[in-house]
């Protein structure tokens, strides 16, 4: 059995609208039957692992996480104070950071003039330090 005819199994076995000759064809291949056990066995063993924790496991993190909405959890009332802190040092860094690019750093100007000038200069002559050798 192909690919494609246990793709066609599959989406049957999950409710999905399939083409009624495809269904019959991946119905009449001899690994047909063996292949619906299989999907059959995947979906149960899928649906045993999809269970809701239990009430020991709430018990234990409510500790941690707390008994409040989801906005509330995130805005405590200690935690507002630090966020908002920390919200306004991040904008006074950004802001000094934009200031102080535009003036320069030292106030004196631009923070580019051009390029610097160099030291020295190394020229190399083409044949004399360097050869071009074709491929």
């Amino acid at each position: 059995m192909n690919d494609e005819m246990h793709e066609v199994l599959s989406a049957f076995f999950d409710g999905e609208s399939v083409d009624r000759e495809r269904l019959a064809e991946a119905m009449d291949a001899p690994e047909a039957r063996d292949a619906l056990f299989d999907i059959a066995r995947l979906r149960a063993e899928l649906q045993r692992n999809m269970e809701v924790p239990g009430a020991e496991f709430y018990r234990r993190m409510e500790p941690m996480i707390g008994n409040r909405p989801g906005l509330l959890r995130l805005f405590g009332r200690g935690r507002l104070r630090v966020q908002l802190a920390v919200a306004a040092s991040l904008l006074a860094v950004a802001i000094a950071g934009f200031w102080l690019g535009s003036v320069g750093g030292n106030g004196s100007g631009p923070a580019v003039e051009g390029p610097p000038i160099p030291d020295r200069i190394i020229a190399f002559e083409p044949g004399k330090d360097w050869s071009e050798v074709k491929p």
